[in-house]
Parts: C-alpha cells; sequence; structure tokens
C-alpha cells in the first residue's frame, strides 16, 4: 500500500471561532477523529480496523458510492439483491460486490442509523446483510493489510465498529458549525 502526501492546513477563521481544515484527502482526517473516539474507548480496536473505516468514510463521503447507475440514472443500491445474485458472477466480481455490500452497510448502520428507523427495512437487516458479506468476503479474500481473517474479524465486531462510526457521526454532527472540511483536488 502506498503513502501518499497529505498536505493539511488549519484555518482560523477570523470572524468566529471556526477554523477550515485544508486537506488534499479525507482519509487522514477521519483516521485521525475515530483514532481519537477509539483510544477512549473502553473496548478499542485494531489500528488496522481504524484505517479501514477511515478509508470507507472517504469513499463514501461525496455520496455517490451510495447509489449505482441504471441504464444512465443513478439508483439506491438494493443490497439484498446484490448479495443473491452472487451466484453468477465471477470471483472478482464477488469480491467487488461483497465488499460493497459490507461497506455500504458499515456506513448506512453506523453513520446513518438514526435515519433507518424511520424506514421500512430495520438497521438489524442491513447489519445481518453487512456481517453475512463479509463472511463471504473472508472466504474469497482473506487478508487484508496483512491481517489474516480480516473480514471475518469485520464481521465479527460489527457491532463495535458500528458504534465507533455512530460515536464519529455524532462528533462531526456537534461540530459542523465550528470546523468546516475543505478538500482541495
Amino acid at each position: 500500500m502506498s503513502k501518499k502526501s497529505t498536505a493539511r492546513q488549519n484555518i482560523e477563521t477570523p470572524a468566529s471561532s471556526s477554523s477550515i481544515t485544508l486537506a488534499q484527502e479525507l482519509q487522514p482526517f477521519f483516521f485521525e477523529q475515530l483514532d481519537q473516539i477509539n483510544k477512549k474507548s473502553s473496548s478499542v480496536v485494531a489500528n488496522e480496523f481504524i484505517f479501514y473505516l477511515s478509508w470507507i468514510l472517504e469513499h463514501y463521503a461525496a455520496g455517490s458510492a451510495f447509489f449505482e447507475a441504471v441504464d444512465g440514472k443513478l439508483e439506491d443500491k438494493i443490497l439484498g439483491v446484490k448479495l443473491l445474485s452472487l451466484g453468477q458472477m465471477a470471483k472478482p466480481e464477488q469480491i467487488k460486490t461483497l465488499k460493497d455490500v459490507g461497506d455500504t452497510s458499515l456506513v448506512l448502520c453506523g453513520v446513518f442509523g438514526a435515519s433507518l428507523e424511520k424506514k421500512l427495512i430495520s438497521e438489524s437487516y442491513y447489519h445481518q446483510l453487512g456481517s453475512t458479506a463479509f463472511t463471504r468476503l473472508d472466504a474469497l479474500c482473506p487478508e487484508w493489510f496483512n491481517v489474516p481473517s480480516f473480514y471475518r474479524l469485520v464481521a465479527n465486531q460489527f457491532e463495535k465498529l458500528i458504534l465507533l462510526l455512530r460515536l464519529a457521526a455524532k462528533n462531526f454532527m456537534a461540530h459542523d458549525r465550528e470546523h468546516i472540511l475543505w478538500v482541495c483536488a
């Protein structure tokens, strides 16, 4: 895995106590935030999981990762159908689909869990989908970031990871007026 240089700069705004963070990528910002929360937790997870979650958050930050193009239009992903259609796919496509279902389920439950309460499909449905996807992904691709059985471990710690994301989301929302994140292309 290559390391990118990440130029980050905090700027205090004169009008208030707000600050703007300039960054070329979001992953280091999310890692720092998740790591701080994790260190305060009574049930700490390994840094590899913090890195993975920060990578997922960067991927989903733009919002387009929650949708897929169907006939030239963006539509909501139907995760259960994606999971059911695995038998018709080649192994590389299965890996990509399982990762997508697992990652999307993690973000939906962790960051948007409160909004799932208002939907017909419950959070436990997405929890089960995500855990199943990561367990099946581990059978096809058992190592990530030099951690054997990484995706099985994600499935086993799914609840902890959701809680960590939930706490981070709450933290982001509490500081949204005080801290603005600007991504430089």
